[in-house]
């Protein structure tokens, strides 16, 4: 599976010769104000250290324009000037063998239906266009021909503020974007319905399904009849009987587990000099990995760190935020909570090794430490599957569960029992199903 990252390398600046008519310029204005200082007695520089001077000054300021100009190129303008964007696997590659030489940008999908400027908007889409269309290069160059047809799949809700104007929002995006990249008839369906087609075409008998789509950023829901009897009907719109979704995924999960297990160390609950306790605002923006006014704050929070580092009673954890936002690894360290958290849904403890940051530093973790930081995500887990199953009015005779999240112990333990205790819970491929019912509604719709 690909990957919802992006990154794009900063291009190096060019330092700016030196001009030679400003030079003169500086030289005369120079060599005025030595001959004033004679005339009043004072000593004069010789000429040639004269312009030596300025050449050296004219060169630190083009030196540091040069510098500003690397540090100022944003993920989106690297992207509009045509410079190379990295995707999936090899961009986090990129990003961790020299987090400060690009810029990483993870799910793009999150920002789709938030409350931001047009001219934003527009951007994001730029950012989806060159996703889709490296997407559609790869699956034309391994099926060996043009691909014009595509099914999206889509979540319940997109992350955002809006309701349904955030949904019709980041759904005109993605259509604008798909246009762009190359594609003509262009179609959606929902995540979980499509999981729930996969699972239909395993099953020899009619069932009722409450599909549960944990993902990376929101978690989905749907009620839903399948079957030999429903399975070639023209639409299945009348199969649904009841849908939620909300911004809570695995990506939540992820800064959650962070900032309980890693932030500690990095001076988190803390103490000052003066017995206050060191303001939670810089470490809080560090790990908040999909703000970008939060991630923008953290880049420029230098001065605010130094001070930190200065009243801090235990300086060693702010040296380890001051390296995390000197080499800004603060994907990197979320990744790691990520793989921490993967761990977990396989053994109760484990150590999490940060060394990226700090040689000796390893953070242990357990289940028990992961459910307690994380149980309001949970219970609205929870709370969405049992919305579904009071909104369809019946309850279901399986329940289906796919997505990354999923497979943790914590979420599977909070669904067990939500619709009754004889109920099973089944699963498949949590990564790849809702992939293979796309594929499925996808030949369904272009009759392939």
């Amino acid at each position: 599976m690909l990957p919802s990252v992006v990154f794009t390398a900063r291009r190096e600046v060019a330092l700016r010769q030196i001009e030679s008519n400003e030079f003169s310029k500086r030289l005369r204005s120079a060599r005025a104000e030595q001959t004033r200082i004679m005339e009043k007695g004072g000593s004069a520089i010789d000429d040639e250290q004269l312009k030596k001077a300025i050449s050296d000054a004219m060169r630190r300021e083009a030196a540091n324009e040069a510098n500003k100009a690397y540090w100022d190129q944003t993920f989106f303008s690297m992207l509009k000037s045509g410079q190379a964007a990295i995707f999936g696997t090899p961009a986090l590659q990129a990003y961790f063998s020299d987090p400060t030489g690009g810029v990483l940008m993870r799910s793009p999908k999150s920002f789709l239906g938030s409350d931001i400027k047009h001219e934003y908007l527009l951007q994001f889409e730029d950012v989806v266009a060159a996703m889709l269309g490296h997407i559609k290069r790869l699956a034309e160059t391994e099926s060996n021909c043009e691909i014009s047809n595509a099914l999206f799949g889509r979540p319940v809700r997109y992350h955002g503020t809006q309701g349904d104007d955030g949904n019709a929002q980041a759904l005109k995006l993605m259509k604008n974007a798909a246009f762009r990249a190359g594609f003509k008839d262009i179609h959606f369906e929902l995540e979980p319905l499509a999981a729930a087609y996969e699972y239909e075409s395993t099953i020899a008998d009619d069932q009722t399904i409450l599909v549960i789509d944990v993902g990376g950023g929101t978690t989905d829901c749907v009620m839903v009849r399948i079957g030999p009897t429903h399975v070639n009907s023209p639409s299945r719109k009348t199969d649904v009987l009841g849908v939620s979704g909300d911004r809570v995924g695995g990506t939540d999960f992820d800064e959650l587990l962070a900032w309980s297990a890693f932030m500690p160390e990095f001076g988190k609950d803390s103490l000052a000099t003066n017995g206050l306790p060191i303001p939670h605002s810089v470490l809080y923006d560090a790990i908040s990995v999909r703000n970008l006014p939060a991630q923008l704050r953290f880049r420029s929070a230098r001065y605010d760190i130094e001070n930190l580092l200065k009243q801090s009673a235990s300086p060693e954890r702010l040296v380890r935020l001051q390296t995390l936002h000197q080499r800004q690894f603060q994907h990197r360290l979320i990744h790691s909570a990520e793989l921490g958290k993967i761990a977990l849904s396989k053994t109760n403890k484990c150590t999490v090794p940060l060394k990226y940051i700090d040689e000796n530093l390893a953070i242990p973790i357990d289940g028990e430490s992961l459910a307690d930081s994380t149980s309001r995500l949970v219970d609205k887990i929870r709370a969405l599957a049992a919305d579904t199953i009071a909104s369809a009015g019946i309850k279901p005779d399986v329940i289906f569960m796919t997505g990354g999240m999923a497979i943790s112990p914590i979420v599977s333990a909070a669904i067990a029992g939500i619709a009754g205790k004889d109920i099973p819970i089944k699963s498949s491929d949590m990564l790849g199903t809702v992939g293979h019912g796309l594929g499925l509604c996808a030949q369904r719709i272009f009759e392939v």
